[in-house]
């Protein structure tokens, strides 16, 4: 069993990928794209998060593929593979859904990048938006479970304050 409640052989393969044959290679690539990285600077293995992205989706009935797709979303933006090797290995479709999911690292501006990032999962379709959905659920999932072990040193400075909360002066008032 992992820190996040999945269900894990003593090989290290989660029980879902165990009886395919894309999931069980997705998941050796996720492995090794992944092996020295960690989340939110508190020591959880990074390859918990897209683990649980792909188990998200195999409990709501999306297919290999997509759960495949789960697995490498993170891969291309955050190690050496490349949308092409993701073809190569696992196909046009979920090469296709990876591409969709993976920021576009030359734009500088956050919030112009992460915007970026929303319309190019939802001009990929519901599969992409159902991975993208994921991804965000486990990230609720993961800030949740620091936040049960650490408490407020979790958020640090990620905190909404009184300077970045609108007054209610600004807002505009509504007609009587």
């Amino acid at each position: 069993m992992t820190s996040d409640g999945q269900s894990v052989r003593d090989d290290g393969l989660p029980e879902f990928v165990v009886d395919s044959n894309a999931l069980s290679r997705a998941f050796s690539v996720a492995r090794r794209a992944h092996s020295e990285q960690t989340r939110g600077g508190h020591g959880r293995p990074y390859l918990e998060h897209p683990t649980q992205v792909a188990e998200l989706l195999r409990h709501q009935g999306y297919d290999e593929d997509v759960c495949v797709a789960g697995l490498l979303h993170d891969v291309v933006e955050k190690s050496g593979v490349t949308v092409g090797e993701v073809r190569e290995g696992f196909g046009p479709r979920v090469a296709v859904l990876v591409a969709a999911l993976t920021e576009d690292a030359t734009i500088e501006d956050w919030e112009r990048r992460k915007s970026a990032l929303r319309e190019s999962a939802v001009r990929s379709g519901t599969e992409g938006v159902a991975i993208y959905i994921a991804d965000k659920l486990a990230n609720l999932h993961d800030w949740r479970a620091v936040y049960s072990e650490v408490g407020e040193r979790s958020v640090g400075s990620a905190a909404p304050t009184t300077t970045r909360w609108p007054s209610r002066s600004s807002t505009p008032s509504r007609p009587s």
